[in-house]
Parts: structure tokens; C-alpha cells; sequence
């Protein structure tokens, strides 16, 4: 029996049950909603959350309804060459359409809010994908 991983077909796979679903925004909304009852999402307070692409989950109108709640600090990440940076955001105004059509904080907000990090000063890191293999890596 061949056991090899050919992620580009578990993408397509994956992407076409994606665009299959009936009211996508009605399955987005159950997913993000199961996410805030979760324990680890209570107790986080510094969040780095990254935004959708194409037929990923849209995380957009989550972001916007934790920045009105206010009980979380939010960082959105942009790539700086290779390097990927993040800066806290506190609104929808600081994002400007950047690498690959995806929004991201403005020039002037990276300057004034952004630090450097270690992945370790983030209570929750939240990533929409296509799919996710066993050890959470995106496929």
C-alpha cells in the first residue's frame, strides 16, 4: 500500500468540498463560533490572527466583532520580504489591501504598534487554511 502525502491533491480535494458547501457563510459562522467557546480561547488576551484567502474560512468579520468586543488584543501579519512580521491592530481603518490582495496593517500603524516578537508572547495564534495535516502544519 502507497502511504505518500501528496499535498497539492489533498488541496484540490479539500478546496473542492470547500466550494461545495451550501451557505459557506453559514458554515464560516458555526466554525468561529465553536472557536470562542473553546477553553483556550476564553483565556487568551493577546491573539495573532491571521486573515483568509480565496476559499479559506473569512476571518475578516470575526476580527472586526473581537476589535468592538475589546476583550482581546488583535496582531495581523504582513510580509516583510521574508521575513513575517505582525503589529496590533484596533480597527478596520489601519488595514490596507497588501502582498497577494490580502489586508494588512497600514505603514503608519506597523511604525507606532509593531514589536518584535517570539511566537511564544501570543496566547493563541488563529489560522484559517484549506486544511490542516495531523501536526497542524497547513497543507
Amino acid at each position: 500500500m502507497n502511504h505518500t502525502f501528496d499535498k497539492q491533491a489533498w488541496r484540490r480535494q479539500l478546496r473542492q468540498c470547500r466550494l461545495a458547501v451550501a451557505q459557506p457563510d453559514v458554515a464560516a459562522a458555526k466554525l468561529l463560533g465553536r472557536l470562542v467557546r473553546l477553553p483556550e480561547w476564553e483565556r487568551a488576551r493577546q491573539v495573532l490572527l491571521y486573515l483568509a484567502v480565496r476559499s479559506e474560512v473569512p476571518t475578516l468579520p470575526f476580527v472586526e466583532q473581537e476589535l468592538l468586543n475589546g476583550q482581546r488584543e488583535i496582531s495581523l501579519p504582513w510580509c516583510d520580504g521574508d521575513a513575517l512580521r505582525s503589529a496590533w491592530i484596533t480597527g478596520r481603518d489601519e488595514l490596507v489591501e497588501g502582498a497577494f490582495g490580502i489586508l494588512e496593517p497600514r505603514p503608519d500603524v506597523r511604525r507606532v504598534r509593531e514589536r518584535e516578537r517570539m511566537a511564544s508572547d501570543f496566547d493563541l495564534f488563529v489560522i484559517p487554511g484549506v486544511g490542516f495535516d495531523r501536526c497542524g502544519n497547513r497543507l
